[in-house]
């Protein structure tokens, strides 16, 4: 069967990582909450991977939501 030709547009997109992005932080905060290792843990784990795996096939980085160092310098550190 031929795949089909239908393209998103960018507005649907932005929408969707906007939404994704907001129920991620969602997820992240079941995270501190919940008993670790129980059911509701474990779910928000993996809806965090199904929005990476989301965020990679709209966007093509994985990584969009993850968090990034923060970039500061530590003075007296060489290569810091």
């Amino acid at each position: 069967m031929p795949r089909s030709r239908r393209i998103l547009p960018p507005t649907t997109i932005d929408a969707a990582m906007e939404a994704a992005g907001e129920c991620r932080k969602l997820c992240v905060q079941v995270l501190t909450e919940a008993p670790i290792g129980g059911p509701a843990y474990k779910a928000a784990g993996e809806v965090m991977d199904a929005i990476d795996k989301l965020a990679e096939a709209l966007t093509g980085e994985r990584k969009r939501f993850w968090l990034k160092p923060h970039g500061g310098s530590f003075p007296g550190i060489p290569g810091r």
